[in-house]
């Protein structure tokens, strides 16, 4: 383990800059959004998450049709746009 490594988590709920770095700054360019930051790493909660989320239960729905299933889905998401 690097004891000069730190790894930041950080959550910004809608737009604005939360820290400006030399390399660049974290922050939301999205008013409707929340981002999520590990390390310079940024996840959008509504524009990734949710839409990932979407398309898995699509793509699920869509395949238990095709072998005659639907009736076992025990789970039901809401589909967006949130």
């Amino acid at each position: 383990m690097n004891a000069g490594v730190t790894v930041s988590f950080m959550t910004m709920i809608g737009k604005g800059v939360g820290i400006q770095t030399p390399d660049g700054a974290l922050e939301n360019p999205f008013e409707d959004d929340v981002a999520y930051f590990y390390g310079n790493i940024r996840l959008f909660h509504k524009r990734h998450i949710v839409r990932a989320v979407t398309i898995v239960q699509e793509k699920l729905v869509e395949i238990a049709a095709n072998f005659g299933m639907e009736d076992r889905l025990m789970i039901r998401l809401p589909v967006g746009p949130f």
